[in-house]
């Protein structure tokens, strides 16, 4: 029998986005929306990332090159409280709970363990 439990879990693991440049082959001005959250029907995984470039769009779901650099870069915090057990959250100025890895908005989640 699992026991619920409430935790923390940083903002970027339900929605997160950046625009990335497009490469030098690319039209000049153009850039990319890369996202990471909830993924509708017939995505494989609830939360998964997502890119508004053709390669991504067309290409099955496999993760095109602007998604693998934004991974790379290490941008999206993804901090979790449920993975970390002995983590709290920190608080900012006002004392609202916060990330403790970035600093940003956190939200309460249930889960079994």
């Amino acid at each position: 029998m699992l026991d619920i439990i409430d935790t923390f879990t940083c903002g970027t693991n339900t929605h997160w986005t950046t625009t990335v440049s497009g490469s030098a082959k690319s039209p000049s001005g153009t850039s990319y929306t890369v996202t990471w959250g909830f993924q509708p029907y017939p995505s494989q995984v609830q939360y998964d990332w997502s890119c508004t470039c053709q390669a991504f769009q067309f290409g099955g779901g496999k993760p095109c090159k602007h998604i693998a650099a934004v991974k790379a870069s290490g941008s999206r915090c993804g901090w979790n409280g449920e993975l970390e057990p002995t983590a709290t959250c920190a608080h900012d100025a006002q004392g609202n709970p916060c990330c403790p890895d970035c600093g940003g908005p956190v939200e309460s989640i249930r889960v079994g363990v």
